[in-house]
């Protein structure tokens, strides 16, 4: 069986008053919550460069199906009371779960400090390459039953799919990129293009910092 085919994804805003708390929850239960549960590899969170209020939390997990685990779904439908407050926070939020059709090199051998996130439409394929800026690309695909899943904690948060149905993960450490973020805005457009973005595609292109990963104790 090939590993770390699945994906899920969820982007959210969070208010600056809520953040700190925010962060003890995500690092402190939630994530150990989530990467017990067999199936689920590595949980992570980073933060927007253009947006410290909007942040990027995701699972990889040995296949979309984890992600329709009894397990999983238990956890979904019996949140915690923190987990309940926590939720409550969130906006503007989106939960897609995907499966990984494509990657480009191997990984660092560290996580990945910096994400360029691309959300490209489905038939919009396009062949990723590496660059000296990126390392590695990971592309995949939106599964919509994984994605539509109704459960206690989607009541709370509200989130739906995104409406790209398609996603790539390019990896970087080059922090020259997020030096110029910090003083106006950045062309990832240019960055997207030498890593095999068609010219001209129509795309969503945001910069990611890392803040936080936690391997699976069962990986």
């Amino acid at each position: 069986m090939k590993q770390n085919e699945g994906l899920m994804a969820f982007w959210a805003n969070i208010e600056p008053e809520n953040w700190l708390e925010y962060q003890q929850w995500h690092n402190c239960q939630h994530i150990p919550e989530r990467v017990a549960i067999e199936g689920f590899r590595m949980g992570r969170r980073c933060r927007s460069a253009a947006d410290p209020s909007r942040f990027m939390m995701f699972y990889e997990t040995v296949s979309p199906e984890t992600l329709q685990s009894p397990a999983y779904l238990h956890a979904l439908s019996n949140p915690t009371n923190w987990t309940k407050k926590s939720l409550s926070w969130f906006s503007h939020g989106a939960r897609s779960v995907y499966r990984r059709s494509a990657v480009t090199n191997e990984a660092y051998s560290h996580e990945a400090p910096l994400l360029i996130v691309i959300r490209y439409d489905a038939d919009q394929e396009w062949v990723a390459r590496t660059s000296a800026t990126v390392r590695r690309v990971q592309q995949y695909v939106l599964d919509d039953f994984g994605s539509n899943v109704k459960t206690t904690e989607q009541s709370i948060h509200g989130a739906k799919p995104t409406a790209r149905r398609c996603l790539a993960l390019a990896e970087s450490e080059d922090s020259t990129i997020l030096e110029a973020a910090r003083v106006g805005p950045i062309d990832l457009r240019t960055l997207a293009e030498a890593i095999g973005l068609p010219q001209g595609q129509s795309a969503d292109l945001e910069l990611y910092w890392l803040e936080v990963a936690i391997k699976s104790p069962n990986s």
